[in-house]
């Protein structure tokens, strides 16, 4: 295998990318000018829970949102009052909610109680089986790009699913295209400058599984924050921070364990947060993607 050879432009901002090394068999490249790190190769896969433009989830992320805990509902309902609070103030006292990638939809019902609307999809079946029905609830197996555009969201969530996009240029204009004008996209990926990612981005020799936000077959594109606000930025005016799994309006569900929690504690000390967050308002006169690339060239 020739490391170099048909690594192609950057699929975020189309510059040129360089050569990291190879994790599990898959050829990685880093972008000099935006930052993206991302497989060359992308595996193929037969999981339900990956599409036509996107990789696997981790299986045992998939087992754990399908285990339900009385701490796992009261995560979901500290997040949903927090987040619903802080929708409202952008865009409203009702607002209309997509979740892309929305697993079983642990925020669906209490972001209905608080007065939501709920509208939530995944890829995976099995997730969505366990997901909730009711008023005000729409929870189906979809691919978000086989949506109809112009569908007047409110706010779309995309927790988690930006790192598994093969196409994510075209994901963040059709989220766009899913949101009213002056609407609000909440996406967050893994940090790849994160504290857990720093021995692999050290250590280049011989490491087999992992280099910064990269852990292949799963997570193959790594984002900084530069790369966010490089994609978002022809249709979005995009705020990009760092924030921990425990944080009470940004963070993720869990469960976690002792070690993991000394971690998240300390990557906020440190203020290196495990995880990127995006909040951006659709502005109305959104450039195209062709715009965005020929700019980058």
């Amino acid at each position: 295998m020739v490391l170099g050879s048909c690594i192609g432009a950057c699929p975020v901002c189309g510059g040129e990318p360089r050569p990291i090394g190879v994790i599990a068999g898959l050829r990685v490249a880093e972008c000099g000018s935006c930052g993206l790190c991302f497989c060359v190769d992308i595996p193929p896969s037969v999981s339900p829970s990956a599409g036509d433009r996107s990789t696997e989830t981790d299986e045992c992320y998939t087992q754990n949102l399908l285990f339900q805990s009385d701490r796992k509902r009261q995560r979901y309902e500290e997040l949903a009052a927090h987040r619903f609070a802080y929708y409202r103030a952008l865009v409203g006292p009702r607002p209309r909610i997509l979740e892309v990638g929305c697993g079983t939809a642990g925020l669906a019902q209490p972001l209905t109680l608080l007065g939501a609307e709920y509208v939530g999809v995944d890829l995976d079946h099995r997730v969505i089986a366990h997901a909730p029905t009711g008023d005000d609830i729409s929870v189906f197996v979809a691919d978000v790009f086989d949506m109809n555009e112009h569908s007047g969201f409110d706010v779309v969530i995309a927790s988690q699913v930006l790192e598994h996009v093969i196409d994510p240029v075209g994901f963040a204009s059709h989220l766009a295209s899913l949101l009213r004008p002056g609407g609000i996209l909440h996406l967050d990926v893994p940090n790849h400058a994160s504290l857990a990612g720093l021995p692999s981005r050290w250590c280049r020799l011989g490491r087999k599984a992992r280099f910064g936000g990269i852990v292949p077959p799963h997570h193959c594109f790594s984002y900084r924050s530069s790369t966010l606000k490089r994609l978002l930025s022809p249709w979005f005016d995009a705020r990009v921070f760092t924030a921990d799994s425990l944080d009470p309006c940004f963070g993720q569900v869990g469960p976690w364990s002792r070690p993991a929690e000394t971690y998240f504690h300390l990557s906020r000390r440190l203020r290196i947060g495990n995880l990127l967050v995006a909040i951006g308002t659709r502005r109305v006169d959104r450039a195209s993607p062709s715009a965005h690339l020929d700019g980058a060239l």
